[in-house]
């Protein structure tokens, strides 16, 4: 029997205990929160479901506490896609595309993507089309304007500057997973320019089509509005495709 600080997590009404056999359908999305800080007992149980090359990586972190994190990241990725695909998670086989995208081998069908940060991470899966998960824990970050001088399109820097210094650190960090969704949505990844697009770092009550300077228009994405996993933390989905339902789900594993 699992105790609760052997994987914790936040408990809440809006992401509740994730279904072992969730149905997909193609007008949803399924995301996925859990935590990759654990102790070592549900660790040792996790990195069964790795395989040879995961755990090899997973070795070649300098800090401990990051190969901890990306075993445990890369196991409950297997347990969830095992769970949507009624397999054990570690006869779940995934293939990498040129730009370094996971994909399931064999599946075309079920289109995922990972995000982790600090201890927690998100996992979006859906039917079909292509599709983008960031998430980032919000910290100081006194350069945050300077950076998105740099980086990010004249309109999103302008809403930036006119955010007031108290909310700005927030402001930034919404923006910046907007950004990394719709890059990996697009399959580019940080490659492309962040200002080729605008994401608008203000709050996200509709799906927004973001146009992307240069993409062909069947590859245009849609920003989704989705809850932040917890506090302290900031998430965006994004996707190719038709506009899709949300459902939340908390991932631990079996007790």
């Amino acid at each position: 029997m699992l105790e609760p600080d052997d994987y914790p997590v936040a408990q809440d009404s809006e992401w509740p205990p994730a279904a072992r056999q969730p149905t997909l359908a193609p007008d949803e999305i399924h995301l996925y929160r859990f935590v990759v800080d654990v102790r070592p007992r549900v660790l040792s149980t996790l990195v069964r479901w790795l395989t040879s090359d995961e755990l090899a990586r997973a070795a070649r972190f300098r800090n401990a506490r990051d190969g901890a994190r990306y075993s445990a990241g890369r196991a409950v990725v297997r347990a969830i896609l095992g769970d949507c695909l009624g397999q054990r998670p570690e006869l779940v086989r995934l293939v990498y595309g040129a730009d370094g995208k996971p994909a399931l081998a064999g599946d075309a069908r079920v289109r995922f993507n990972l995000s982790r940060s600090g201890a927690l991470g998100l996992l979006a899966v859906q039917l079909g089309d292509e599709i983008g998960v960031d998430v980032e824990e919000i910290s100081p970050f006194p350069d945050a304007l300077d950076l998105a001088k740099q980086l990010f399109a004249r309109e999103d820097f302008r809403v930036l500057s006119e955010t007031p210094a108290p909310e700005r650190t927030t402001a930034f960090f919404r923006c910046w997973t907007r950004k990394e969704a719709v890059t990996k949505a697009l399959g580019c990844g940080l490659s492309r320019s962040l200002s080729d697009f605008s994401v608008m770092p203000v709050a996200l009550t509709a799906p927004r089509p973001v146009t992307v300077s240069g993409a062909a228009p069947s590859r245009l994405c849609t920003l989704l509005p989705v809850v932040d996993p917890q506090p302290g933390y900031t998430a965006a989905l994004a996707t190719l495709g038709t506009t899709r339902a949300v459902h939340y789900w908390t991932w631990r594993p079996d007790d």
